[in-house]
C-alpha cells in the first residue's frame, strides 16, 4: 500500500459516519474530482461571485411577486379553495411582516440566497409570551449549525437541534420546533442538509473570480501582462547597467504605466520587453467568460438574458422564452417546494392540519407571468364558446370559484336562452331570429317530433380534415382571383357588361362544381358526372338571380368612384367576395350528401359570436340529409358568408369543413 492510499484509510477512520454525526455549517467535501484545488476555499463566499449575485437577486425579485396565501380542500368539489379567516391571516402575516426590522421582501431575498448556495435556510421563530409565534429572525446558514446528538441515544432523530452564533454574542443552542428549515432536496454527503445546486459549478465560479481579478488587475497596469525587462547588448566601450540601475527602471515604468498612461519612458541604455503572459486578446476574454457565465446560470435556473447577463444566443425574439422558462421551470417550483415545507412545519402553529389546509401562492397579478395567463385565458374562453367545457371548469381554471349550478352550463345553453330559443315563435321574433330561421326550424322541429327524436345542442371533440380544409380554402381564394381579374378587365374595357357576367357565371359554377365535389369524396363517396352536374346547375342558377342584380348595379354606376371608374376595392369587393364565401356550402352539401340516409350531423357552432339563426339550427341538432335545411356560409341565415359554423358527423366526430382561415 502506498503513502497516499495509507494516509486516505487514515483521514477515512476519522470521517463522520451516518447521518447524525459531524458538522453541517458546511458541506463535508468540498474537493472536485481531479483537481488538488480546494475550491470551496478559493471561492469562498458564492455569493460575492458577480454571477451569483445577480442571479439571486433576479430569482428573490421574481418570486417576491407571488402573494403568499392559504387553500384548504374541499372533499365535495375535490379541489383545493383559498381560505379566509383570522387564523389563516395570522398564517400569512407571519411571512409579510417577520419583524420590525425588515418585511417580506428581504426574508425571502435572504431564504432564496442561503437556499441557492448552500442548499437550505433557516429561520427563527418568533413568539410572544404565551408562545404563539408572531413572525420570523432570518438566520445566515453560515452562522448556524445542524445538530443531532442532544436527546438522541439511539439515532434515530435526524435533527435534535441547531446551534447558532448570533451578532455580537457566542454559540447558542435553539430547539429544532423553534426553527424553520427549508432545503433544496438532500445532500447525500449529509442528508440533514439541503444540496445547493452551485456545488457542481464551484470550479466555474472560480474560474470566473479569477477572469474578473485578471481582467482588473490588467487594467490597473494600463492593460499590459506581465513582463520581463532585460538590457540589449552593452556596445563597446559601454558599461552594463547594475542591478539597482535595472530596478530603478523597474519601478520608472511600473509607475509610468499605472499612474500616467500614455506618457514616454526614457531609458538610459539600451533594453528589450518581454511579455510573460497573453494579451487580452490572444485569451479572447469574452469567450473565456461566457463558458462559466453559461454554467453558473444553468444550475440556478434559468439562461444567462434571463438573469440580464450577457449571451451568446440573446435576442430579442427569444428573451421573453428565457424569460418564462426561468419563471416557470425554476422560480415557480422552488415556490411551490417552499410552499409545501412551510405546510407541513407552520400550518400546525396556527391549528390548521396539513392534511386539509396548505400554503400556496396567488400568481394571478404576477407581471411576469402576464401573457402565459392571457394565452391560460384566451384558451379557456375558447373552450368555452366551443363548447369543450362547461361554465363549472371555466371558472376553475380562472381561479374563480364555481358554484353547483354551473354545471353542465355551457355557452350554447346561455346563448339559447339569451336567444329565445325553443320559446314560441312569437317570443324568438322578438329574440331576433328571421323569418326563414323560425319557419324552417319549426318544420324541421315537426319532422323531427314525428320521427321521435328530440333536438338539442350536442358537443364532443371534433376531428379536422386539415387537407380538407386547404383545399376547401385554395379553391375559394382562386375564385376570389378570377372575379377580381375580371372586374380589372371590365374596367379596362377589355370586357363589356356581357362579358363581365360570362366570366364571373363561369367562375360560379366551376367553384361549385369543385367544392360540391371535394365535399363528397370527404365524406367518403364517389361522386358521379350526373350528381355533380345536377348539383352545380341548380346551385348557378339561383346565383345566377343576384349575379343579375349584382351586374345591373355595375352598370348603374354604384360601385365607381370619384373618378367615375369601377372602384374595384371596397364595397365591390366586398359583395363579390360573398359569392367566393358561399361556395363553402357546396362543399358541406357534398359532406352531407355523402353519408346514409341514417348519418346524424350536428350543426357546431364556431368559437365567435353567432348570429340568432345559428344558435337556433343549432339547437334543432342533429340532423340529417333529408332534413338538413341548409349549411354554413349558404346565405341563408343573418350572418351570410361570414358564418363561423360547420357540420360535424355525429359517427366519428369528423368536421371537414370550416370557414377560410
Amino acid at each position: 500500500m502506498n503513502l497516499l492510499k495509507t494516509a486516505t484509510k487514515w483521514l477515512q477512520a476519522f470521517r463522520p459516519q451516518g447521518p447524525n454525526r459531524g458538522p453541517s455549517m458546511y458541506r463535508a467535501t468540498p474537493w472536485l474530482r481531479n483537481s488538488r484545488i480546494n475550491y470551496a476555499e478559493e471561492v469562498g463566499d458564492p455569493w460575492n461571485n458577480s454571477i451569483v449575485a445577480t442571479c439571486i437577486q433576479r430569482k428573490a425579485t421574481m418570486l417576491q411577486d407571488l402573494e403568499l396565501i392559504v387553500q384548504k380542500w374541499n372533499p365535495a368539489k375535490n379541489q383545493w379553495n383559498r381560505a379566509q379567516g383570522p387564523q389563516v391571516a395570522q398564517a400569512v402575516n407571519v411571512f409579510n411582516h417577520p419583524n420590525d426590522y425588515y418585511n417580506g421582501n428581504a426574508l425571502i431575498a435572504g431564504l432564496i440566497l442561503s437556499l441557492d448556495t448552500r442548499g437550505h435556510s433557516f429561520l427563527f421563530k418568533r413568539r410572544d409570551n404565551a408562545g404563539r409565534l408572531i413572525g420570523f429572525w432570518y438566520m445566515p446558514h453560515n452562522w448556524t449549525q445542524i445538530l443531532s446528538d442532544r436527546d438522541n441515544p439511539d439515532g434515530l432523530k435526524l435533527i435534535t437541534h441547531y446551534r447558532y452564533v448570533a451578532y455580537g454574542a457566542g454559540p447558542v443552542d435553539l430547539n429544532y420546533e423553534d426553527v424553520l428549515m427549508t432545503r433544496n432536496g438532500i445532500d447525500p454527503l449529509d442528508v440533514r442538509c439541503g444540496f445547493s445546486p452551485l456545488y457542481g459549478q464551484l470550479r466555474e465560479v472560480s474560474a470566473d473570480n479569477q477572469a474578473s481579478g485578471w481582467l482588473d488587475t490588467l487594467l490597473r497596469n494600463g492593460a499590459t501582462g506581465a513582463h520581463v525587462m532585460t538590457p540589449e547588448t552593452v556596445p563597446p566601450g559601454g558599461t552594463a547597467p547594475t542591478p539597482q540601475q535595472m530596478r530603478d527602471m523597474r519601478d520608472l515604468i511600473n509607475e509610468t504605466i499605472l499612474d500616467a498612461r500614455g506618457q514616454a519612458v526614457y531609458l538610459p541604455f539600451p533594453s528589450k520587453i518581454n511579455p510573460l503572459t497573453f494579451s487580452p486578446k490572444d485569451l479572447d476574454l469574452g469567450a473565456i467568460r461566457s463558458i462559466p457565465t453559461d454554467r453558473i446560470c444553468a444550475a440556478l435556473g434559468g439562461d444567462p438574458m434571463a438573469f440580464g447577463l450577457p449571451s451568446s444566443s440573446k435576442t430579442y425574439a427569444n428573451l421573453a422564452e428565457a424569460l418564462d422558462a426561468l419563471g416557470n421551470l425554476t422560480v415557480l417550483p422552488m415556490a411551490r417546494d417552499m410552499a409545501a415545507q412551510w405546510s407541513q412545519q407552520i400550518l400546525p402553529e396556527f391549528g390548521m392540519d396539513p392534511a386539509m389546509f396548505r400554503y400556496a401562492w396567488d400568481t394571478s397579478a404576477v407581471s411576469w407571468l402576464a401573457d402565459e395567463t392571457n394565452a391560460r385565458d384566451e384558451n379557456n374562453r375558447a373552450n368555452f364558446l366551443a363548447g369543450i367545457i362547461d361554465r363549472y371548469r371555466a371558472k376553475e381554471v380562472m381561479g374563480e370559484t364555481p358554484e353547483s349550478t354551473d354545471k353542465g352550463v355551457t355557452y350554447f345553453d346561455l346563448q339559447a336562452r339569451a336567444s329565445g330559443i325553443g320559446a314560441p315563435a312569437d317570443t324568438a321574433k322578438k329574440q331576433g331570429l328571421s323569418d326563414w330561421a323560425i319557419r324552417m326550424g319549426e318544420a324541421n322541429r315537426k319532422r323531427l317530433e314525428n320521427a321521435g327524436r328530440t333536438p338539442g345542442i350536442v358537443t364532443h371533440k371534433v376531428t379536422r380534415d386539415k387537407l380538407a380544409q386547404s383545399t376547401h380554402n385554395r379553391n375559394i381564394n382562386k375564385m376570389d382571383r378570377a372575379m377580381m381579374n375580371a372586374f380589372d378587365d371590365y374596367k379596362a374595357g377589355k370586357l363589356d357588361i356581357e362579358g363581365l357576367k360570362s366570366e364571373l357565371t363561369q367562375a360560379i359554377y366551376d367553384t361549385h362544381k369543385v367544392q360540391y365535389t371535394l365535399g363528397l369524396q370527404t365524406g367518403g363517396a364517389t361522386p358521379t358526372t350526373d350528381q355533380v352536374a345536377n348539383f352545380t346547375k341548380t346551385t348557378t342558377d339561383v346565383e345566377q338571380e343576384f349575379l343579375l342584380g349584382f351586374l345591373q348595379d355595375i352598370e348603374d354606376g354604384r360601385y365607381n368612384g370619384d373618378d367615375g371608374s369601377l372602384d374595384i376595392e371596397g364595397a365591390l369587393r366586398q359583395r363579390a367576395g360573398l359569392y367566393s364565401l358561399k361556395t363553402s356550402s357546396s362543399a358541406s352539401a357534398g359532406f352531407i350528401a355523402a353519408g346514409t340516409p341514417d348519418e346524424k350531423y350536428d350543426w357546431q357552432l364556431g368559437v365567435a359570436e353567432h348570429c340568432p339563426d345559428c344558435l337556433y339550427i343549432a339547437s334543432l341538432s342533429p340532423f340529417d340529409d333529408s332534413t338538413a335545411f341548409t349549411h354554413p356560409r349558404e346565405g341563408n341565415t343573418v350572418c351570410l358568408g361570414n358564418c363561423k359554423c360547420r357540420w360535424v358527423r355525429v359517427s366519428d366526430g369528423l368536421s371537414p369543413f370550416g370557414p377560410v382561415e
